[in-house]
């Protein structure tokens, strides 16, 4: 099962579906500049010291944004990444949700594509994958889509795409991370077709966490 989520709610979801892998993009001026694997169990304090992490990868006191979350509003579930007893792995990808080169901004890139691919090959199944970006809407269902593609044969992609839909009406996947799997996946053009299939999502709030269950053998 992936879940996919806002930000905003993965510290939530981390401790309610306990998710083995979480995987969180976010803009690449995010202040989380601690993706080269440094955790919330360093506790050294001063300048230099690197962030408190909630299970989402986020630092601690931080909102998904980046923002410094004022300490009356932060919830009580704000806790340091050590604190947990069962630390997922996780992955952070950072780029813009653009789906096309824009000056002054970072898009996907295949490499990124190939990190996330390589993430989602050490992932069992066992326990939920947990996926999410700042609106849980394009790169975080994006993300869901691929690596449920990855895991189902040539020509079921639609089947993906359609399920998603169904999950989440307001799924819009970012559709450069889209093209640059179908190459790397070499689905010649299926994962980009099933994608134009369903079409834009709807465009509604609040924005909800959802799950795309993977599908079952061909």
């Amino acid at each position: 099962m992936i879940v996919v989520c806002p930000s905003s709610h993965a510290a939530d979801l981390v401790r309610e579906r306990s998710p083995s892998h979480v995987v969180g993009i976010a803009g690449p001026d995010f202040v989380a500049a601690v993706d080269a694997g440094r955790s919330g169990a360093d506790r050294r304090s001063g300048p230099g010291a690197p962030p408190q992490l909630q299970p989402s990868g986020v630092p601690r006191g931080l909102d998904e944004r980046g923002f410094r979350v004022p300490r009356s509003a932060r919830p009580r579930n704000d806790r340091s990444w050590s604190e947990w007893p069962e630390q997922p792995q996780r992955l952070a990808l950072r780029f813009n949700d653009i789906d096309a080169t824009q000056a002054g901004l970072v898009a996907p890139s295949a490499a990124d594509i190939e990190a996330l691919l390589a993430f989602g090959a050490s992932w069992d199944g066992a326990r939920p994958l947990l996926a999410h970006c700042r609106m849980g809407i394009s790169r975080s269902t994006a993300s869901a889509f691929i690596l449920a593609c990855a895991r189902t044969p040539a020509g079921k992609e639609a089947a993906v795409s359609y399920a998603l839909r169904a999950a989440s009406p307001c799924a819009t996947p970012n559709r450069l991370m889209v093209a640059l799997a179908d190459d790397v996946l070499g689905r010649k053009g299926r994962l980009v077709q099933a994608i134009r299939a369903i079409g834009r999502g709807a465009d509604y709030r609040p924005y909800r966490s959802f799950e795309l269950p993977l599908p079952g053998p061909a």
